[in-house]
């Protein structure tokens, strides 16, 4: 079966930085509205025009081929770590356990064991490819807090058995710039709306404080890792209150350290 990929194509800006050096960003160029944006950033903040500009496609296969030569070349698929995770094949999303290997911890690495991890609509798009840039088979899962188990000889902010959060950006195509920024994040004067219909921070937080002064904890429903998939159609059904766990421990993946979802 053939699958077509989206072609991003990006604008690389240069921008003066405070420091009197330069500070590179990118931003998606698919339209109109970024030709805009560039109008607007030279019109309304001369200060913050960009230098110079650059324009590169790049396409999620492509990116996904470099990676894989890279690893091939430097031996890593072959030194990896087996591990196994619950991953889609295809659009239907439909998980199973799947068996991959790390590569090795090199001198800029850290290495932990995920503890918990997060599971929300995204990844429900990312597994049924509804956003057209899926590379199968998926193991879904991001927003993750656990354990360090090794770091490399490079690595000074982190040791072993430090508690770690991970972001949800921890992919690279291994040729981008370190830093990259959608277009709404530099627009001069940007204004958004967050927070919660039914209360703000100061009611979360002032509902937070009561329950741990009166010891209350919170619901939670647990599911075992064999019944993932079941979990996954509850929550596009939006038939989750509270807590909802998916618990990998007692599972046919049981007994990994190296389970992942």
């Amino acid at each position: 079966m053939s699958r077509h990929f989206r072609t991003h194509t990006t604008l690389r800006l240069t921008f003066p930085s405070s420091s009197g050096g330069l500070a590179i960003t990118r931003l998606p160029f698919s339209s109109t509205s970024s030709k805009l944006l560039l109008q607007q950033l030279s019109s309304t903040s001369p200060a913050a025009a960009a230098t110079a500009v650059t324009i590169t496609t790049s396409s999620p296969a492509r990116n996904l081929q470099r990676a894989r030569a890279s690893a091939a070349e430097q031996g890593m698929e072959e030194q990896g770590k087996a591990a196994v995770g619950w991953a889609a094949r295809d659009d239907s999303g439909v998980l199973s356990p799947y068996s991959f290997s790390r590569r090795a911890q090199k001198d800029d690495d850290v290495t932990i064991k995920v503890l918990y991890c997060g599971i929300c609509h995204t990844d429900l798009h990312i597994v049924k490819n509804d956003w057209g840039n899926a590379m199968y088979p998926v193991v879904p899962g991001h927003e993750i807090v656990g354990v360090v188990t090794g770091v490399g000889a490079g690595v000074t902010k982190f040791k072993a058995g430090d508690t770690v959060g991970v972001g949800y950006f921890v992919a690279s195509c291994r040729g981008c710039e370190p830093l990259e920024l959608p277009a709404y994040a530099i627009v001069p004067g940007g204004k958004g709306i967050t927070g919660n219909c039914v209360g703000g921070i100061r009611d979360c937080q002032a509902m937070l404080d009561f329950a741990g002064e009166h010891g209350i904890t919170a619901e939670v429903e647990v599911i075992k890792m064999d019944y993932v998939n079941t979990a996954m159609e509850r929550l596009e059904k939006n038939d989750v209150r509270y807590r909802f766990v998916i618990d990998v421990a007692g599972s046919s993946l049981a007994g990994s350290s190296d389970a992942k979802i």
